[in-house]
């Protein structure tokens, strides 16, 4: 992800279809090859089987330096399926998913453990660090879903049916599109003078607004130490509940700073108090140049398979064995859930353009 909070490409990989060996395969490529230097990498992804077993060779033998997160959406979800749907539940586990404090985790845990102790057993069961923000330590920066890659993935839906040449011809034309208008929009930011990215300067002026009239408790001033409480407006200031924060250790008890970096509203509040600018503590991440210098390559035009450059070295997967085991149609053994549905489940047909519940079932029935 880009810092301003968009889906950003690192590498595309074309096999013969998900299973253990591809998955193990691709990630540890990309840690090795793509980013062996960084010192912390986040992959968020759901609970798949080949997934996880990749990642968990990856991570104990290979690549310590990357960090496995799940899909909240996808923990809701899986929730849904094996204990039923409940309103109530549905909303628990996200909060308790998306708590910011430890505290806040473990009092809507004990919740769900009161009413669905069954519930409480699943979510116990899997490590804690990798499908909760409270103890994330920040490698997330608060992106608590795959929400943003399924999008860019249905913009890549019509052509999987397609040959490979013409896939990657898709994908290298979307991404140059891609390329060339956030490449304007950072040359925009630029010329409007934006030290941050957009979205990010819109929630520093949230927050700053939400500093406004805040109520302040010197503790010491030389390390930057206060208790900070926002002007709710309804409590009397010696009712309000103070945060401690510390500008030399850059904690807020709050625990949003440690989400993604950004100075919450407490943080600017105090900064204002000692008439100090709080833009010195947003990580350079978030800048404008920061934000040009990752769309600065160019794409050109693609010339003539006699003019293309044959790069010698390449590690090519173990060939699949794609014979089928039984006649008749391909079984599937995933399990449906609410996450395959939506209130509007039409597609357009690749072959003959018309609207249809999937392009397999238009196949079947007018392509024969």
């Amino acid at each position: 992800m880009t810092a301003n909070k968009e889906i950003y490409p690192l590498a595309y990989s074309i096999v013969a279809s998900e299973n253990n060996a591809s998955w193990t395969w691709f990630p540890g490529r990309l840690a090795r090859v793509v980013f062996p230097n960084h010192a912390s990498i986040c992959i968020i992804s759901d609970r798949h089987v080949g997934i996880d077993a990749a990642f968990n060779d990856l991570l104990e033998l290979q690549s310590p330096h990357v960090k496995y997160r799940y899909c909240l959406r996808h923990i809701r979800s899986n929730v849904i399926t094996k204990c039923g749907r409940n309103r109530r539940l549905h909303s628990l586990v996200w909060e308790a998913g998306a708590a910011v404090t430890e505290n806040k985790f473990l009092e809507h845990m004990q919740t769900i453990k009161q009413n669905w102790p069954r519930t409480y057993n699943y979510l116990a069961r899997i490590n804690v660090e990798r499908w909760t923000l409270s103890h994330d330590d920040g490698h997330r920066y608060g992106i608590m879903t795959t929400n943003s890659s399924e999008s860019f993935n249905n913009s890549l839906k019509g052509c999987r049916m397609l040959p490979v040449t013409a896939i990657a011809r898709m994908t290298f034309h979307n991404l140059r599109i891609m390329f060339a208008d956030r490449r304007t929009s950072g040359e925009v930011m630029h010329e409007r003078g934006l030290r941050f990215i957009t979205k990010i300067c819109e929630d520093l002026s949230t927050r700053e607004a939400e500093s406004a009239n805040a109520s302040i408790e010197r503790y010491n001033d030389r390390i930057g130490i206060y208790g900070v409480a926002l002007n709710t407006g309804y409590m009397l200031q010696s009712q309000q509940n103070h945060v401690q924060v510390n500008l030399v250790d850059l904690t807020c008890q709050c625990g949003m700073w440690n989400v993604n970096g950004i100075p919450c509203a407490y943080v600017i509040a105090a900064c204002n108090f000692r008439r100090e600018g709080y833009y010195s503590f947003v990580p350079e991440v978030y800048s404008v140049q920061n934000y040009r210098n990752s769309y600065a390559a160019n794409f050109y035009p693609v010339n003539e398979e006699s003019q293309w450059i044959v790069h010698v070295k390449c590690l090519p997967l173990k060939p699949a064995t794609l014979q089928r085991s039984q006649r008749g149609q391909r079984q599937t053994r995933r399990f449906h859930n609410e996450m395959d549905f939506s209130s509007n489940t039409n597609q357009i047909c690749i072959y003959c353009r018309r609207s249809t519940n999937s392009s397999m079932e238009c196949l079947r029935l007018n392509h024969q």
